[in-house]
């Protein structure tokens, strides 16, 4: 699916390839953080698609970037379990902020070492799971992806963290009642 070797360190983006997301400014962080050895695995499709290519050919790394359009869902352990890295940038602008995202949290259970941005909601999704850069910072973006290519054991550790942040706080056992528990509200209110 991939298509990547066994001595590859793999970072991925799945989402919109859309200008919000930050996907040309990804990969620049990612062309001044990584080596050979690593490719991006982009997933998903967007207006920003050809944009993203024309940034890795102009930045001398088209040969390890990976556009995946068109995925299934279902795909998605599969492709998560495939990564080492998780990079899920993020550029608020006057008219849009990030909210609740299922990357995110998919992320995160997969036991992935998170890269995000400090905007709009995902400070309180990851908490402490993640390595959160500033939006608009390129050298905050490139420094936690480089660190993150460059060290197994951080690796490690953050997703051990992530998957266990993941499970403590949005795992079925825990979102199922909360859920319930509102909906059982909204009747209330509702009947009343």
């Amino acid at each position: 699916m991939l298509k990547v070797t066994q001595d590859q360190i793999v970072a991925l983006y799945i989402g919109r390839l859309i200008q919000e997301k930050g996907i040309v400014e990804m990969i620049r962080a990612f062309a001044r953080a990584s080596d050979q050895r690593c490719v991006l695995a982009i997933v998903g499709s967007g207006n920003q698609a050809e944009r993203a290519m024309y940034a890795a050919r102009g930045l001398g790394i088209a040969d390890r970037i990976r556009i995946l359009p068109n995925q299934s869902y279902s795909d998605t352990p599969k492709i998560y379990a495939a990564a080492d890295v998780v990079i899920a940038p993020s550029l608020p602008t006057p008219y849009w902020e990030e909210q609740f995202g299922m990357v995110l949290i998919e992320a995160m259970a997969s036991g992935k070492a998170l890269v995000t941005t400090d905007s709009g909601a995902i400070p309180q999704v990851v908490k402490d799971a993640a390595l959160l850069a500033t939006p608009y910072d390129q050298e905050s973006l490139t420094s936690h992806i480089r660190h993150l290519l460059g060290d197994a054991d951080a690796r490690r550790d953050l997703g051990n963290r992530a998957r266990e942040f993941a499970s403590t706080t949005y795992g079925i056992e825990v979102i199922a009642p909360r859920l319930a528990d509102c909906y059982r509200k909204v009747m209330d209110v509702r009947d009343a």
